[in-house]
C-alpha cells in the first residue's frame, strides 16, 4: 500500500509543459493526498492524543514517599 501511494506521489509530482510553455506538476491536489497519507502512517501528527491514567492508593504513595526519603536520608518524613 505504501509502494502504491509513492507511486502515485511520484506520478502527480511529474513535471510537464502547459500551453503557454511553463513548467508545473502535474497534480497537486494527488501529490499533497499521498504526502499527507504518508505522513499519518509515519505518525507525524496525531488528531488524537492517547492519555493513560495511572490510580495509586493512598498507602502506595505514603510507601512510595516513605521509601523516596529513606534514600534520600531523611530520617523523619511527615506522611
Amino acid at each position: 500500500m505504501l509502494t502504491d501511494i509513492e507511486l502515485i506521489k511520484q506520478d502527480a509530482m511529474r513535471k510537464a509543459y502547459d500551453k503557454n510553455g511553463n513548467e508545473a506538476m502535474i497534480n497537486h491536489t494527488s501529490a499533497l493526498k499521498a504526502c499527507e497519507l504518508q505522513g499519518r502512517h509515519l505518525q507525524m501528527w496525531n488528531d488524537k492524543v492517547a492519555l493513560t491514567i495511572e490510580t495509586t492508593t493512598d498507602e502506595e504513595l505514603h510507601a512510595r514517599i516513605a521509601d523516596l526519603a529513606r534514600k534520600a536520608g531523611i530520617t523523619s518524613a511527615i506522611i
